[in-house]
């Protein structure tokens, strides 16, 4: 699993997707909270990730930072989540999950299936 650090660059990234379009949806705001707790991270570094979420690593960046496949499509997966937490996925959400799948080196046919899985959930 990834270390703090790698951790919190994930993090960076799945917050700039939630403010993709903008907005900070009630919904992403506990989706992130849950993601920051499954982490262990303190409130203070919190803060610091709220502070800091426009300079997220490229998708580039966070690919070398995690070399683990497992983390990088729990990355993806957690973007995706957090794309379609407000009920609605925009254009600029979806352009950062298509970089960040690239990058990722995440299979096409598994990326599908992540988002099919994850839209059909948020339909409810």
């Amino acid at each position: 699993m990834a270390g703090q650090r790698e951790r919190r660059e994930m993090l960076l990234t799945i917050l700039s997707v939630a403010w993709a379009d903008g907005d900070f949806h009630e919904r992403e705001q506990r989706l992130f909270a849950e993601l920051a707790e499954t982490f262990q991270i303190e409130n203070h570094e919190i803060a610091a990730l709220h502070r800091d979420h426009a300079e997220a690593p490229s998708p580039e960046r966070l690919a070398a930072l995690l070399p683990d496949e497992e983390d990088r499509i729990f990355c993806y997966e957690e973007a995706v989540r957090m794309s379609y937490a407000d009920g609605k996925l925009v254009d600029a959400e979806q352009q950062l999950l298509d970089q960040l799948r690239e990058c990722l080196e995440i299979d096409a046919a598994l990326a599908r299936e992540i988002e099919s899985e994850i839209a059909e959930d948020a339909r409810g």
